[in-house]
C-alpha cells in the first residue's frame, strides 16, 4: 500500500451498513418461530459467504432435523420487509470516504452476497448509491466469496488491475476473498473478530472506516 489506489472496492453489509446486527436478530426470530434454538457461533461462520454455503453451515451445525428452508424463507421476508423500506444506518464514516475519494476521481465499486436488487435498493436508501459507480452482486457471479470471482469482476468492471486496487472488508470470507484477487486488503471488524487464517495474511486491520481517510492521504499519486 505505497501508492494511491486506482480504485477502491467495498463489502456492503457490515462494512458501509450497519446491517450484520440486524440480520442476526432477524435470523433468531426466524429460528425461534420454529422452535429452535440458533447455534450463533454457526451463524457468525455464515457472514460473507454465500446462500449454498449458508445452508451447509447452518444444517452441519444443527442437524438434519433443522427446517432449514422454513427458517430462510421467514428470515428473508422479514429482513427484505425491513430493509426494502427502511434505510439501513451507515457505517460511520462511510460517506465521507466515499465523498473524499469522489474527490479524488477515484472510481469506486461494491461486491456484495447480496442479490443485485437488494442491494442497489439498500444503497440508496443509506444515501449512498451516487457514490459508487458499479455494484456486484451476489446473484451476478458464478462463485461467491470466499472465492475471488466478486472482487474480480468489480476491479474488471472498474477496469482497473486488480494490484492497485484497495478491498475494504468486514468479513473473514470477505477478506480471504479480496486477498486471493491480489488486491490490497484492509480489514474491519463487525461482528466476527479475524480467523487465524486471516491474521496470517499480515494484512492491516482498522477500527473502522473513518481511519482509512488518513492511510490514504499520505500515498503518493
Amino acid at each position: 500500500m505505497n501508492r494511491f489506489p486506482e480504485g477502491v472496492v467495498f463489502d456492503m453489509d457490515g462494512l458501509l451498513l450497519d446491517s450484520e446486527q440486524l440480520a442476526l436478530v432477524l435470523f433468531c426470530r426466524a429460528c425461534e418461530g420454529q422452535g429452535i434454538e440458533p447455534d450463533l457461533s454457526a451463524y457468525r461462520r455464515c457472514i460473507g459467504t454465500t446462500y449454498a454455503r449458508t445452508r451447509e453451515i447452518l444444517m452441519q451445525a444443527h442437524g438434519p432435523s433443522f427446517p432449514y428452508q422454513a427458517v430462510a424463507d421467514d428470515w428473508s421476508r422479514r429482513y427484505e420487509t425491513h430493509v426494502l423500506h427502511t434505510p439501513i444506518r451507515r457505517k460511520p464514516g462511510a460517506r465521507n470516504l466515499l465523498q473524499y475519494l469522489e474527490k479524488q476521481s477515484t472510481p469506486v465499486a461494491v461486491a456484495t452476497q447480496t442479490r443485485i436488487r437488494l442491494a442497489q435498493r439498500k444503497l440508496e436508501l443509506a444515501g449512498l448509491a451516487r457514490y459508487i459507480q458499479q455494484v456486484v452482486g451476489g446473484d451476478q457471479v458464478t462463485r461467491g466469496k470466499p472465492h475471488p470471482e466478486p472482487y474480480l469482476t468489480a476491479a474488471t468492471r472498474l477496469k482497473v488491475d486488480p494490484a492497485h486496487c484497495w478491498a475494504l472488508e468486514d468479513s473473514n470470507n470477505g477478506v480471504q476473498a479480496a486477498h486471493a484477487a491480489g488486491m490490497n486488503v484492509i480489514h474491519i471488524p463487525d461482528l466476527v473478530a479475524p480467523s487465524q487464517a486471516v491474521r496470517t495474511l499480515q494484512i492491516p486491520t482498522l477500527n473502522s472506516l473513518q481511519e482509512v481517510i488518513p492511510l490514504l492521504e499520505v500515498l503518493p499519486a
